[in-house]
């Protein structure tokens, strides 16, 4: 298909839809030709535009614009063609990806399982905005703007599924996030029977994706019929190695992670149709993937130093874990982890409809 002319002109400079200081309208603001011949030659124009900008999107393109003050009808980062009456057009040049631009947003929800301990909950305005940081600094590490722009790439919805028992409809989000919690996977709560209902329904879904976290990586086994409950060998807490499966891997392209741990609650067996990521000494599964379905760890890549010290203190305090446990597992809480690394995997997979 040989190129139009608007094509080749933008490729190699500037075009304009008028002689320099033609109006698009005749005289008086009357149209200077039939109404539709003037739509029909519009669409053309707009089609061969945008056909120029998505073969080079990465390259600063010439559009028209008018001299005159129009009302805006469109974002700062779409082309826009407008007239004015009586105006002549003039050329100015802007940079526009349209894959960007076109893309909507990534529509998650967290399911906020809990708050966050102590003066974490208002620090960091609860679990939605521990993970929004967390989800926003691992769109930087992915460096794949094109793909999901860590600024305004995401329409992160927040849900108290404990208290007020409220859920997204499934149809009006991409995936849904469930978050740690205090509270033992495995007990009958009512809050916690619709979580693990509400849970199934999203497995089955044919789009919608999760991704568990501790006890919601408990609770999606919970929801696949799986056994969760207590360990037979105790805590695990701060930064601990994860070690991998080849499975796991593949997944995520390293040999071990290098996660924050809180927790004495396990799953004990992996859904025989998901793929257990990776074990250490204290539990078996800490980490199941289901192709087009759910990614899970137990451990807390959203954890940060100075969450983990906090948990860590309170929960040492109340005698949650002894002191001798508690005063160890400081020593690690400020470690280096690959949490950042984790997230940016599970952005790949939601992502990736292959995935």
């Amino acid at each position: 298909m040989q190129p139009s002319p608007l094509s080749r002109s933008l490729a190699s400079g500037s075009q304009r839809l008028t002689t320099p200081g033609q109006p698009l309208w005749g005289r008086g603001g009357n149209p200077t030709g039939r109404p539709e011949h003037l739509l029909r030659k519009a669409a053309v124009l707009l089609h061969n535009l945008y056909r120029s900008l998505l073969a080079k999107p990465h390259e600063s393109r010439s559009i028209m614009h008018p001299e005159a003050q129009v009302p805006r009808v469109c974002g700062a980062s779409h082309p826009c063609l407008a007239a004015s009456p009586g105006l002549p057009l003039r050329t100015i040049n802007i940079a526009f990806n349209p894959a960007i631009a076109m893309r909507p947003p990534l529509r998650i929800a967290v399911l906020e399982c809990d708050k966050p301990a102590g003066s974490l909950d208002a620090k960091y305005n609860g679990y939605y905005g521990v993970f929004s940081l967390l989800l926003r600094e691992s769109a930087e590490a992915l460096r794949q703007p094109d793909r999901l722009d860590p600024t305004s790439g995401f329409d992160i919805s927040r849900w108290d599924v404990v208290t007020k028992q409220e859920y997204p409809n499934l149809e009006d989000v991409d995936a849904i996030l469930l978050t740690g919690s205090k509270h033992n996977s495995y007990d009958n709560h009512p809050w916690i029977i619709k979580l693990v209902e509400y849970t199934r329904k999203a497995i089955e879904h044919d789009r919608v994706k999760i991704l568990g976290i501790c006890f919601g990586h408990q609770i999606i086994a919970r929801a696949s019929g799986m056994k969760v409950g207590k360990s037979g060998v105790g805590w695990e807490i701060a930064v601990c190695d994860m070690d991998l499966s080849d499975q796991g891997k593949e997944v995520f392209g390293k040999e071990k992670l290098r996660i924050q741990q809180m927790h004495q609650d396990i799953v004990f067996d992996c859904p025989p149709n998901a793929i257990c990521l990776g074990s250490s000494p204290q539990c078996a599964i800490q980490g199941m993937y289901l192709p087009g379905h759910y990614i899970t760890v137990q451990g807390h890549p959203e954890f940060r130093a100075d969450m983990a010290t906090e948990i860590i203190g309170l929960r040492m305090a109340s005698s949650v874990f002894s002191k001798e446990i508690g005063e160890e597992a400081l020593t690690r809480a400020a470690n280096e982890h690959d949490g950042i690394a984790i997230m940016a995997t599970f952005l790949d997979f939601l992502l990736d409809v292959s995935k």
